[in-house]
């Protein structure tokens, strides 16, 4: 180009200046076009930083009052700290923009500018992903209350049919009854906490475990009262039947181990009670034989009285009780054979005639030997001596029935006696026989009582209806601003998807097409696949998995990419049961990200 000289320059602007109006501004220049619009984006860029200031705000105010419900807010703050981070970001490109005008470097001042745009997008994502993990951290604790409040109402309904249970039984439940009311109203107060517009799941797992623990407590306090009750009825229908003292002695003791819960100890009071009462028997039976035949049974009252001490020291007298068995059954076999020669006696007396006598001292004296050797407890020397008794009384008895038959003065003498004694002119009627009917003790029939009670099994629990519960929505308006300056953006994605091929039950191919529909270049391009269903990440499984590489995409260039995902059973499982499932594409560069959601229907 040739140089012109400077006075004809000088001419040149005046005659423009000649032909122009005072109030007409000559056009912009594109220097000042740039200054202009990286004026307008320092401009909205403070807007939009101070509106997210104001929203980071709010949302950390909601995540702390969600916290303080026992909402569990740990990813929530995560996204809240990037949030941060990216608002930071944007006041330091503020910042350079505004450095760069007052410098007059409108381009960089316009790359800055640029840039605090961008992270403003950034910053408005994480801001929404905060949003959206408190909400979804809001409903599992809400699930997790719900689940834990349905355990709680089955133990606590459990627990009702435990008190109607024991008193049918005839156990006391009127405290119980109170306790069951307590608890029942910490069971609504759980499921007020989750059901209120702003619910506290953490006020609502509290509730329920308390509600837990205390229907817990009344099923046990309830199974021992019906086991008290049970006891109460046993304890009373033994009583009826029992007269000894040392047996209600046992019965009270009963009692108290019955108060004190130890029904062990009730079942072993009753054995007792009802051993106590068999001694009792022995005892009697040692009274009858001393009033109808006249011998002290010394050793079966000692062997009795050594039976009580061990009942009175809290010991079964299983010993005791079979030593005076044995003692008993030899007394009675004894009396037998000693009132067996006491009638042999009676016969042999009654066989003397007016002038023959019977002698019947020695068959007398064994008699009364046996008695002796009885009252003793010699058993052996008991029946030998009352045997050889009924044999001295036959031996006589023959002696004098042979002296009369052989003397026919004596018969004549010895029936007119007879018959005098008839028609009770002489002598006395002939005595009544020994009864052979020897007394027994009576026969106590001794069982072992069990206190036992099975509460009801499987009963029937109404669950509680949580179908109206409402998940919260976290109330934090978005940023209000003016429309972001006009401008087309140097890099930007597109992508297109295709529908997914099957490959398996758990398999599909996804594919893609990405362009770079923006005026610049995008260096070192990544792309990255995720899937998920119900909030929850199903693939990829391993890191090295869903993501390409693809370098620069020029202006306008597009790459397909075909990516094979296969999850796993349990993840397909979930995804069926959700019913749909979303696919992520997230497309990263030097300059810009993008992410960009698919849902399918499944």
């Amino acid at each position: 180009m040739k140089k012109r000289p400077l006075l004809y320059l000088v001419v040149l602007v005046l005659i423009i200046g000649a032909g122009c109006t005072g109030t007409t501004p000559p056009d912009e220049t594109p220097s000042d076009e740039t200054r202009n619009a990286a004026i307008d984006n320092v401009e909205y860029a403070e807007q939009t930083h101070q509106g997210f200031q104001n929203r980071h705000q709010n949302i950390s105010t909601e995540i702390s009052n969600a916290h303080s419900r026992g909402v569990n807010t740990t990813s929530a703050s995560t996204e809240l700290v990037e949030a941060a981070t990216e608002i930071r970001s944007v006041e330091q490109h503020i910042v350079s923009a505004k450095s760069y005008l007052e410098l007059g470097d409108d381009e960089r001042a316009l790359n800055s500018s640029k840039q605090a745009i961008k992270q403003t997008e950034r910053a408005n994502q994480s801001l929404n992903e905060a949003v959206t993990e408190l909400e979804l951290a809001y409903e599992v604790a809400i699930q997790d209350a719900e689940l834990q409040l349905q355990t709680a109402n089955r133990e606590y309904q459990t627990a009702v049919i435990y008190i109607e249970s024991a008193n049918r039984a005839g156990g006391s439940t009127e405290d119980l009854e109170v306790q069951a009311t307590k608890t029942r109203d910490q069971l609504q107060s759980g499921v007020d906490a989750v059901t209120s517009p702003r619910p506290n799941p953490g006020q609502a797992r509290q509730d329920a475990a308390d509600v837990t623990r205390m229907s817990r407590k009344i099923q046990t306090a309830a199974t021992t009262s019906a086991k008290r009750g049970i006891a109460e009825a046993e304890i009373q229908a033994l009583s009826d039947r029992v007269s000894d003292p040392l047996a209600n002695d046992r019965l009270e003791a009963a009692r108290e181990a019955a108060a004190r819960a130890q029904f062990e100890q009730v079942e072993h009071e009753l054995l007792l009670a009802q051993h106590a009462e068999q001694v009792a028997q022995y005892e009697q039976f040692v009274q009858t034989v001393e009033r109808q035949d006249g011998v002290t049974l010394l050793s079966v009252q000692a062997h009795a009285q050594r039976a009580r001490e061990t009942i009175r020291d809290g010991e079964l007298p299983e010993r005791e009780l079979e030593d005076l068995n044995s003692e008993v059954e030899n007394t009675r076999r004894c009396l037998l054979s000693m009132r067996g020669a006491q009638n042999e006696i009676l016969k042999t007396e009654h066989a003397s005639t007016w002038l023959v006598k019977a002698d019947t001292t020695a068959a007398s004296q064994k008699v009364s030997t046996a008695g002796q050797a009885l009252s003793n407890g010699e058993y052996t020397a008991s029946c030998e001596n009352a045997a050889l008794a009924q044999e001295l009384a036959i031996e006589e008895r023959s002696r004098v029935q042979q002296k009369i038959n052989s003397n026919a003065f004596v018969r004549v003498t010895d029936f007119l006696h007879d018959t005098l004694q008839q028609v009770g002119l002489t002598g006395s009627p002939d005595p009544e026989s020994v009864s052979m009917d020897v007394p027994s003790p009576d026969e106590i029939e001794v069982h072992h009582t069990e206190i036992t009670y099975n509460p009801p099994s499987n009963p029937d629990i109404k669950p509680l209806d949580f179908s109206n519960v409402q998940i919260p929505k976290i109330d934090v308006p978005p940023r209000q601003v003016g429309d972001q300056p006009s401008q087309q953006q140097e890099v930007d994605f597109e992508l297109e998807v295709e529908n997914p091929e099957y490959c398996g039950s758990t398999c599909r191919f996804a594919t893609g097409t990405i362009t770079n529909v923006g005026t610049e270049p995008a260096h070192d391009v990544t792309v990255t696949l995720e899937v998920y269903t119900g909030g929850e990440l199903i693939w990829p499984n391993d890191p090295s998995e869903g993501t390409r590489s693809l370098g620069t995409l020029k202006p306008g260039e597009e790459r397909t990419l075909s990516e094979r995902i296969d999850v796993t059973i349990g993840d397909g499982v979930k995804a069926r049961s959700n019913g749909q499932v979303e696919i992520r594409f997230i497309i990263e560069s030097e300059e810009y990200t993008k992410t960009i959601n698919e849902t399918r229907t499944l």
